[in-house]
């Protein structure tokens, strides 16, 4: 059992021989509701954002630098 936050909660932990900072899976991370999962953007919030930073959604420059550039690949 593993308590957080005054309740309990059944996880499993593995002991490993290592000197590397302990990890918390993500399932036992939303299990113990310390992190939680957003499946998409409502819509006042995308209009929020598009307002908030209308410069960068701009039609006629989006997807466009406004000077020439060249990626060289290998």
């Amino acid at each position: 059992m593993c308590e957080c936050k005054k309740q309990f909660y059944p996880l499993r932990f593995y002991v490993v021989d290592s000197e590397d900072s302990p990890l918390l899976g993500t399932k036992a991370s939303q299990e113990l509701n310390l992190v939680q999962r957003v499946g998409e953007l409502k819509s006042s919030t995308l209009e929020y954002i598009k307002e908030e930073h209308s410069d960068v959604f701009e039609n006629s420059s989006l997807g466009c630098l406004l000077v020439k550039y060249t990626i060289r690949l290998k």
